[in-house]
């Protein structure tokens, strides 16, 4: 009776991680957009399951007041990933940016030499899964914005970071020198505030554009 007991605990114990596993895989991330100090607009990080070995990534990013004015942005990006090795499947890219409107679709399905591909998003849902905590270096393989031509990239974890209150210490992962001097002019780069926590989660994100930084700041779930 008493094995019994243990082995009904240890199920339970199980099916509890593991939904809480799932539950931290699926996510809906609010944030704040920030541009010259000010408040700018929202954006969405949305991580959701789609099988055992596959993940969809969504971020929308859309400016509102002064900004939407001056620079509007709607930005609206949706990558498949497979969550075995973290490499980019697909990705349809709906991009508004100021006079700048383009619709980008990738699959490597479709290919006749299916090449290995992390964007900057499958890139963030790898720093969000508890194996990767702490990395000490996130290895990128990104498409060329205007060719086929892939350009090696890295994000390096620096030190501890204390951010502000909300979160005391943050895992800060940036692009190497080499990785920003290797992108054509108006290619995004990406910043990344890893909160020290399991799971992680990206409580800041830094976008450099063609006309500055927006920071984005996780203000709820």
């Amino acid at each position: 009776m008493k094995r019994a007991h243990n082995s009904f605990l240890y199920i339970l114990s199980v099916i509890i991680i593991l939904t809480t596993f799932k539950e931290a895989l699926s996510q809906n991330l609010r944030y704040q957009l920030i541009y010259q100090g000010m408040s700018a607009g929202q954006a969405l990080l949305k991580r959701e399951i789609i099988s055992d070995d596959t993940l969809k990534a969504t971020f929308i990013l859309k400016t509102q007041g002064l900004m939407d004015r001056l620079f509007p942005i709607r930005d609206t990006i949706a990558v498949l990933i497979d969550s075995r090795d973290y490499s980019t499947i697909s990705w349809k890219k709906i991009i508004n940016e100021g006079r700048y409107h383009r619709t980008k679709i990738f699959s490597r399905d479709t290919m006749s030499n299916p090449i290995f591909l992390r964007d900057e998003y499958s890139a963030l849902m790898m720093l969000m899964d508890t194996t990767y905590f702490r990395e000490p270096q996130i290895d990128l393989h990104i498409l060329h914005r205007d060719s086929l031509r892939i350009l090696p990239l890295q994000l390096n974890r620096k030190e501890l970071i204390q951010f502000d209150n909300d979160y005391n210490w943050t895992n800060l992962y940036e692009p190497t020198p080499e990785a920003i001097a290797s992108l054509v002019k108006g290619e995004n780069q990406m910043w990344i505030w890893m909160s020290d926590t399991r799971p992680s989660r990206p409580v800041r994100l830094k976008l450099k554009f063609q006309y500055g930084n927006i920071l984005l700041k996780l203000i709820d779930e």
